[in-house]
């Protein structure tokens, strides 16, 4: 097929040197291209690599404070390593809080027990695109007294065991006896 001038291509040449330019490169337009001077040709092989681009957006996540938060999007070439994570204005680096991983084409980034200050937009650059994405860490909710202790008589010399039941198992329980706290030892037996 002979090529002509045009907006896609465009040929000039200054003395014995001739030259073509194929402008807004698609993927279509990869192949062969031959010079040809007559009784002589010369081929050469264009190959068009797509621009790379995000194909699953990233999605908002809400967590609770010491949880981790995992973020995901998915690209349309496999074998991109030009990345970039970001939080707010902060590149991060991939380290034992911010681990970044890339399986195919899928990018993922886990934000390992993350805190309410790191709440903000996370976002994925690579090149031009970019995929932005809200992080909100919640405070943990304060534990709640599911089963109170309950009132108790017992005779003098004898142990008695009192308890409550806490909504968070991780919760700090502490005593006290007329205000005053109690701590484990000889007279108390505190156990979890």
């Amino acid at each position: 097929m002979l090529l002509t001038q045009g907006e896609k291509y465009s040929m000039e040449h200054t003395g014995s040197t001739y030259i073509l330019m194929v402008h807004k490169l698609k993927a279509e337009d990869a192949g062969e291209y031959t010079c040809d001077a007559g009784d002589k040709q010369s081929t050469a092989t264009l190959t068009v690599k797509e621009s790379v681009r995000i194909t699953r957006e990233l999605h908002d996540i809400t967590v609770t404070t010491g949880q981790d938060a995992v973020f995901a999007c998915e690209l349309s070439q496999e074998g991109v390593t030009n990345g970039e994570w970001w939080l707010g204005d902060n590149l991060l680096q991939n380290n034992d809080l911010n681990q970044m991983a890339c399986q195919g084409r899928v990018h993922r980034l886990t934000l390992q027990m993350v805190t309410p200050d790191e709440s903000g937009d996370v976002a994925f650059v690579v090149g031009e695109e970019k995929t932005v994405a809200c992080l909100l860490v919640e405070d943990k909710p304060k534990a709640l007294i599911l089963e109170k202790p309950h009132d108790t008589v017992a005779l003098e010399g004898e142990t008695v065991t009192l308890s409550c039941t806490v909504s968070d198992p991780t919760a700090t329980v502490t005593w006290s006896r007329n205000d005053v706290a109690i701590k484990a030892g000889l007279k108390y037996d505190l156990r979890k």
